[in-house]
């Protein structure tokens, strides 16, 4: 999921009464800023060549 979009669509977050917008946006922008982290991580490993 990289979007509010998705999770309405896909979870159905947030399409009845909105209370849970603002939760699901704070744990979406955490799970994005934690996956960029880690492929960032990984980026930097050094590549060992034969």
């Amino acid at each position: 999921m990289t979007s509010m979009e998705e999770l309405r669509r896909d979870l159905g977050v947030s399409t009845c009464c909105g209370q849970c917008f603002s939760c699901a946006e704070e744990i979406l922008s955490e799970h994005l800023a934690a996956t960029a982290e880690i492929q960032e991580t990984v980026l930097k490993r050094p590549v060992f060549s034969n």
